[in-house]
């Protein structure tokens, strides 16, 4: 019987376009081909001149080398600097309504830190003598001595971060500004206390940029007039705070947001706000007619819906922070 060709054979049918090629003798002319054009392009690209190169190269080669080594976004640490923002006078009336939220304020904080730092006196066998007491001794008593109690001071730094981003236009900067100076105000009169206000975004020639109002150890003033404008880049101003106490000698510190909405970038606040953690600071958060502030601080926020609002929240929110001691 006729034996049947190579064609026809079942091997030949589900060869493969490689095989065959190893059973020509591996000569592929489009291959070839392929690779003197790559040898044409690549000894073409080490001959441009600086001339011959596009003008976004620098820019092109940074996102692509970034994209190559994983940079992630929650690992940006880009740090606001210091830039410029007109900022005026509080209204007069504005300023009375804020004053009456600081008074409020203050009395209730002054006299919950009265109770807690006040020197305490203990009766006992030990410590100074009281000759008020020497009546003990008729009696049996030992107990004619007194020993006060280790003073508690404060030594908190307390930053106070506003967001005036354009979004906060109409009555959320009015409230936001009239609560800052009542929240600035009040924190100036507890011993112990160094308050500071920054505001963000601000102008710069180049890059995110905040404004500070008030500096730390300087005295709160009226200069709160603030107009919202630009965006909410959150993450560089937290930065930018996060490095100015870390220069101050006080042993807590404390970052106070007051903010109505979500900033520009979220993963970079995050991982701020985790190196903040670290860092041993806590962050507290203020929503301004928004809650938005609650996703990023859910244990360490509350959200105030008018002016009347600040003094209740404001003082639990403090409490918290300078008496209970809690991390974020």
């Amino acid at each position: 019987s006729a034996t049947p060709s190579t064609a026809d054979t079942p091997q030949s049918k589900n060869s493969t376009p490689g095989d065959r090629k190893q059973e020509t003798g591996g000569c592929d002319p489009s291959s070839d081909l392929h690779a003197e054009q790559q040898r044409e392009l690549l000894n073409d690209l080490f001959t441009l001149q600086s001339t011959d190169m596009p003008k976004d190269m620098g820019e092109t080669l940074r996102k692509t080398l970034s994209r190559a080594f994983g940079r992630n976004e929650e690992s940006s640490m880009n740090k606001a600097i210091c830039g410029s923002k007109e900022i005026g006078r509080l209204h007069e009336e504005e300023k009375q309504q804020a004053l009456q939220s600081c008074n409020a304020l203050r009395h209730r904080l002054q006299g919950l830190l009265q109770a807690e730092t006040q020197r305490r006196c203990a009766i006992g066998r030990k410590g100074t003598l009281r000759p008020q007491c020497l009546y003990r001794l008729r009696v049996g008593n030992p107990r004619i001595f007194q020993r006060e109690s280790d003073h508690r001071d404060l030594h908190t730094a307390v930053h106070i971060l506003l967001d005036c981003s354009g979004s906060m236009t109409g009555p959320p900067v009015t409230l936001a500004r009239q609560a800052c100076f009542a929240v600035a105000k009040a924190l100036e009169g507890v011993r112990g206390v160094n308050p500071a206000v920054t505001v963000f975004p601000a102008y710069a020639p180049r890059g995110e940029a905040v404004c500070p109002v008030i500096r730390h150890g300087e005295k709160v003033t009226d200069r709160f007039g603030i107009q919202a404008s630009g965006g909410t880049p959150l993450g560089p101003a937290l930065w930018w705070v996060l490095q100015t106490l870390s220069g101050l000698r006080e042993e807590r510190k404390i970052v106070l947001v007051l903010t109505d909405g979500i900033p520009d970038a979220v993963q970079p606040c995050r991982y701020a706000l985790h190196q903040a953690q670290r860092l041993g600071m806590e962050v507290y958060g203020v929503g301004i007619l928004n809650d938005a502030i609650t996703a990023l601080l859910p244990q360490t926020s509350c959200v105030i819906r008018n002016l009347s609002d600040l003094a209740p929240a404001m003082f639990g929110l403090l409490q918290k922070a300078m008496l209970k001691g809690g991390r974020p």
